[in-house]
């Protein structure tokens, strides 16, 4: 049955993410055909798109001082503006065949990463507070409710971890686990009075999910266990 590709269909692989992309092939100078194996942009919700229309009524309004030709100028102007802010904000979070996670403007080789976590609800919300390191690089936007966090092992690098919004956090952190990326990642355990964090027993999770110290973690020695 014709000539066997077996590059095209290499090239072709099975993703562990659902969301994969459907444009990564840009030529056939030699780089990687693949597309990427995570892919997914932040945009917000379609209630926050109301505020196109509210910009425009409120430019309009403005510009009715000016008279009527500056009703249409001064609405255009401000929805446009709006506009071009939302998309703006609505950055990429993808990992690459390559092993390349970019999340927004930054990148950085999955070799670097020591492990990766996904979080909703509560626990997204603890992680975005007061297991929040200062040192943590955030990509955060307030109409996605998941989070990744992703920890850093380049001597190189201050920065401990990456924090950012995914909608999809479970398939991200498949797709890295594909690459060798898992384990637990070390989070900032502030002081809490012995109060649990979330749930039930969560202070023994946070112990075996935040071990390393050096992180921040504020626990006494006295909570350590015994070599």
């Amino acid at each position: 049955m014709g000539d066997p590709h077996e590059p095209q269909d290499a090239a072709q692989q099975p993703q562990p993410a659902p969301p994969a992309s459907d444009g990564g092939a840009t030529g056939a100078g030699g780089g990687t055909t693949a597309g990427p194996e995570f892919s997914e942009r932040l945009w917000p919700r379609p209630a926050t798109w109301l505020l196109v229309p509210l910009a425009a009524a409120f430019g309009a309004a403005t510009g009715f001082i000016g008279g009527a030709d500056w009703v249409v100028v001064g609405g255009a102007v401000l929805a446009l503006v709006v506009v071009a802010w939302l998309v703006s904000a609505s950055s990429v979070v993808s990992l690459s065949a390559g092993g390349v996670l970019r999340v927004g403007e930054a990148r950085v080789e999955v070799h670097h990463l020591t492990g990766a976590l996904a979080a909703r609800g509560e626990r997204a919300t603890a992680l975005r507070g007061p297991l929040l390191d200062a040192r943590t690089h955030l990509l955060l936007r307030g109409w996605v409710d998941p989070v990744v966090l992703v920890g850093l092992g380049d001597p190189e690098d201050p920065t401990p971890a990456w924090l950012f919004s995914c909608r999809h956090p479970e398939d991200l952190v498949a797709a890295l686990a594909g690459h060798g990326v898992s384990g637990p990642v070390a989070v900032h355990v502030p002081l809490s009075g012995g109060l649990p964090l979330w749930g039930p027993g969560s202070r023994e999770a946070l112990d075996a999910a935040a071990p390393r110290q050096e992180l921040g973690s504020d626990r006494g020695e006295r909570e350590r266990p015994a070599d």
